[in-house]
């Protein structure tokens, strides 16, 4: 049967639910340290998002949750191309979140880290890059970040180590047992109500992107065409190209189309 997807806060809201009918939703920052889940300990949904795009929708996330009454991980890119955690109103926005009872992690993104090619087939190399990025963020916030995920997944680290430098991965192997994801504004398995009720796993993880969430269902060529034309507003025709571009390279999946 063919899903229709729905982006709207009220979808949102549902998804929440039926998971709440299986799992208790946690944060990456409550993972155990060996991510050992007993047969009869209670089943955990580890919920996190990943923040590509822009800091205000996550800030709306983090206070529908809220209200929701749960916690999840929000992840931050510290050397984005379509936002700034240094500024005043992404340090206010990332400890507005902490404050809502939430987690706040990094989301690397070695493309934009300056990395040699040769770095980047370092393991050790990453991982003290990753750990000086997640330092960074946690001055911001004033505590220690305790997990990462990855904003181009690097192979090395897919289903692998469940410990990065003292940090959890998101895509550590007894993390990706039931995983799934809105990347791209789609679920790729389907309806996620529907694959959520048939999950029989005791450890699941789900990963939303709060960016494509809204009041009202939008696509995500229309979600990013309208990012692009607020966003736009006030600069020159130079920097409205140039900040197509950037978005373009920060969600590859997705087009863009401005006319």
């Amino acid at each position: 049967m063919s899903f229709d997807a729905d982006f709207s806060y009220a979808f949102y809201e549902a998804l929440v639910r039926k998971v709440q009918e299986s799992y208790e939703i946690c944060p990456l920052r409550d993972v155990n340290a060996d991510i050992v889940i007993a047969a009869d300990d209670v089943p955990r949904a580890y919920w996190r998002h990943d923040i590509d795009v822009c800091l205000s929708a996550a800030l709306q996330m983090a206070k529908l949750e809220a209200n929701l009454g749960i916690s999840s991980t929000f992840m931050f890119i510290p050397n984005s191309l379509l936002y700034n955690i240094s500024s005043s109103e992404g340090r206010d926005i990332l400890c507005q979140i902490r404050a809502l009872g939430h987690e706040v992690a990094l989301h690397f993104d070695i493309s934009e880290t300056g990395l040699s090619e040769a770095d980047c087939e370092d393991e050790l190399r990453l991982i003290d890059e990753i750990v000086r990025q997640a330092e960074f963020i946690g001055e911001i916030v004033g505590e220690d970040v305790k997990s990462v995920s990855f904003h181009r997944p690097l192979q090395m680290f897919i289903r692998g180590p469940s410990n990065l430098g003292g940090l959890i991965n998101a895509y550590a192997a007894e993390l990706m047992s039931f995983y799934i994801s809105d990347s791209k504004g789609g679920w790729r398995n389907g309806n996620p109500l529907e694959v959520v009720s048939a999950a029989t796993t005791n450890v699941a993880q789900i990963l939303t992107h709060p960016v494509w969430w809204a009041p009202t269902h939008l696509s995500a060529k229309e979600t990013l065409k309208n990012f692009w034309e607020t966003s736009s507003v006030g600069l020159s025709k130079t920097g409205s190209d140039d900040l197509a571009e950037k978005i373009r390279k920060t969600v590859p999946g997705v087009t863009l189309q401005l006319v």
